[in-house]
């Protein structure tokens, strides 16, 4: 069991663990690139630079690096990352497209090809397009809409997009 410990956004005195240092309404803000970890006592604030220096610290770092002399707690907490989405696009028989997000890309492609996604089941789903989006859950929210709507509307711009992306890929070499 982990150890209940406060929120490492500064100021706040939520619950959180050494896992999840951030509740859930300041880890909303770091998603959104609003928050982000001080380099020397990694609590969550705004950050500033400081003159010279190449590390983002909070206030109070910044302010003790200038010689204000304040003792600055450490907040000690597993490391955070931002949450990474896909937006993707699957092939399906007849020539239809299926447009998705998923935080795991490999395993909800395996759902869709063991026929766990109805809207999937039997329509041997191929994937032919993918993107990965760091952080912006409603960015990708908003873009997914966007791609049904488009893919409802008018398949022939998602095919086109598709054969862009895949002329793109093919360009990549993958040997040293």
């Amino acid at each position: 069991m982990t150890a209940q410990i406060t929120c490492a956004k500064m100021d706040c005195v939520a619950p959180a663990s050494y896992d999840k240092p951030l509740c859930y309404k300041h880890w909303q803000e770091f998603d959104r690139y609003q928050i982000s970890e001080c380099e020397n006592c990694h609590r969550f604030d705004e950050m500033v630079g400081v003159l010279g220096g190449d590390q983002d610290l909070c206030w109070d770092c910044a302010g003790s690096r200038r010689g204000q002399g304040k003792e600055i707690p450490t907040h000690n907490h597993a490391p955070v990352e931002h949450q990474t989405r896909y937006l993707y696009i699957l092939k399906l028989d007849g020539g239809t497209f299926y447009v998705g997000q998923t935080n795991d890309l490999e395993m909800r492609l395996k759902e869709h090809q063991d026929g766990s996604t109805s809207s999937t089941r039997g329509k041997h789903p191929e994937l032919v397009w993918f993107r990965r989006v760091v952080g912006d859950r409603e960015f990708v929210n908003e873009e997914e809409q966007r791609l049904t709507l488009l893919n409802k509307n008018n398949p022939r711009r998602i095919r086109r997009m598709v054969a862009d992306w895949q002329r793109l890929i093919r360009l990549v070499s993958l040997e040293d």
